[in-house]
Order: C-alpha cells, then structure tokens, then sequence
C-alpha cells in the first residue's frame, strides 16, 4: 500500500500527469452524462411511442365498437354527412345485402 501511495504522489507531482489525470476525468463526465441524457431521451421517447399506440388501439376499439352494429347505409350516412354532403346519396344502399 505504501507503494502505491508513494508512486500516486509522485505522478501527481509532475504537471503532466495532473493535466492527463484532469483531462481523463473530463472525458469521463462527459461520456457518463451524455449517456444518462441519451437514455433519458430514448425512454422519453419509447413512452410517447406506447402511449401513442395505447391511444390508437382506444380509438380502434371504440371505432369498432361503434360500427359493428351499424348497416351498410349507416355507415355511408355517417361518412357523407361528416364531410357536409347530402345523405340521399346513400339510400341505394339500403337494399344491399350485409355479408
């Protein structure tokens, strides 16, 4: 231990190996920093990608949902009247048949 201790004070006493020990610990705080903000980033953005596909698998559900009981000529309705044009246009539809 003695040694080690000896050889430490007499690398720390050159002005070289001071400004390499400091030069080493930059880099390494820097290297340790920009990894745990690359991270934090990565898992910012993995959340906003699950909650994302939460709130498109809600709408697909309640979309489905809201279809499934509907016939051909209600869902001509609703596409045509949601876009402001007149819903006759979809009274041919009545006699098809639902599959």
């Amino acid at each position: 231990m003695t040694i080690v201790l000896e050889i430490l004070k007499r690398l720390l006493g050159s002005k070289i190996a001071v400004g390499a020990l400091l030069c080493l610990a930059a880099v390494a705080a820097a290297t340790i920093y920009g990894e745990t903000r690359w991270r934090a980033g990565y898992e910012a953005y993995r959340l906003e990608m699950v909650e994302a596909d939460a709130d498109a698998e809600r709408e697909r559900v309640k979309d489905e949902a809201l279809f499934k009981g509907l016939t051909v000529h209600d869902v001509c309705a609703e596409y045509i009247r949601s876009r402001g044009l007149p819903v006759a246009d979809c009274e041919q539809l009545r006699r098809v048949p639902v599959e």
